[in-house]
């Protein structure tokens, strides 16, 4: 019997979205981590800086298999 996988929302500690992406990728998981471009807000130079689209969360592909869940807890960075 094939596993069906399913998205799941993975909420990261604060400014570790690249971090845990990165990482859950390394491990050959599925994920998504959505970013919109938008204008820094520093005085002395003006950027353009990608940031998440959902600070906080990333979008993990995984089965409800506690072993599979388990292994993506352990990323460094990710709460839950």
């Amino acid at each position: 019997m094939i596993e069906q996988l399913n998205w799941f929302a993975l909420l990261t500690r604060s400014n570790f979205e690249q971090t845990v992406y990165t990482n859950i990728v390394k491990k050959k998981i599925d994920a998504f981590l959505p970013k919109t471009r938008r204008k820094s807000r520093r005085k002395d130079r003006n950027l353009m800086i990608e940031t998440p689209l959902f600070p906080g969360y990333i979008f993990v592909k995984s089965s409800f298999n506690p072993a599979d869940q388990l292994n993506i807890l352990k990323t460094v960075g990710a709460v839950r």
